[in-house]
């Protein structure tokens, strides 16, 4: 809010529960003087009013329930609230597994577990040697695309040369069939 429209809320406020009387004195009076009789009237109005003290340093706490944001962060709240409640059989089910961890945790700590050989060093040269032969067996891969595709031009080659052979002995039997026909 504006802090210029809440001055002026207050002072009708005021206006409504102060005395016609009064009214008309503040009319009348300048600004410093109403100030000055509006404390006179607050004080008054306040004293023996131990309660009143306790209301007003808990005004910022009203003022919060008065802040639009805080209605978003109630419903943020409850929106975690909501998954919650959405995930309890899952929780539940989580609890129950690390409950039966902690039952074999000391079966998996056993000694004989202790007991097992460091193999990493020959599990990293098993991983290099898998290494060394994936590479080998890409090479290969690629020397075999490269064969299949040379032979696959070299059979185009040929069966192209087998098609003019094969024409050319076409011509050759029709030219001389045409000479056999002239000759008779």
């Amino acid at each position: 809010m504006d802090p210029l429209s809440v001055l002026e809320k207050r002072v009708e406020y005021l206006s409504r529960i102060l005395p016609k009387e009064t009214k008309e004195n503040l009319k009348e009076d300048n600004v410093i003087d109403s100030i000055i009789s509006a404390d006179t009237l607050i004080s008054s109005a306040i004293r023996g009013h131990e309660k009143m003290n306790e209301v007003v340093k808990r005004s910022a706490e009203v003022e919060k329930f008065l802040d639009p944001n805080f209605v978003v962060e109630n419903q943020q709240i409850n929106m975690k609230e909501i998954f919650i409640t959405t995930m309890v059989n899952e929780l539940a089910h989580s609890f129950e597994l690390l409950d039966k961890i902690k039952q074999l945790q000391p079966t998996l700590g056993a000694e004989y577990f202790g007991n097992i050989p460091d193999v990493t060093d020959k599990l990293k040269v098993m991983i290099q040697t898998a290494k060394e032969q994936k590479e080998r067996n890409e090479i290969t891969e690629e020397t075999l695309i490269t064969s299949i595709q040379r032979y696959s031009e070299l059979q185009e080659e040929i069966h192209r040369k087998l098609k003019e052979m094969n024409d050319e002995l076409d011509r050759f039997e029709e030219e001389q069939e045409r000479r056999k026909k002239a000759d008779d």
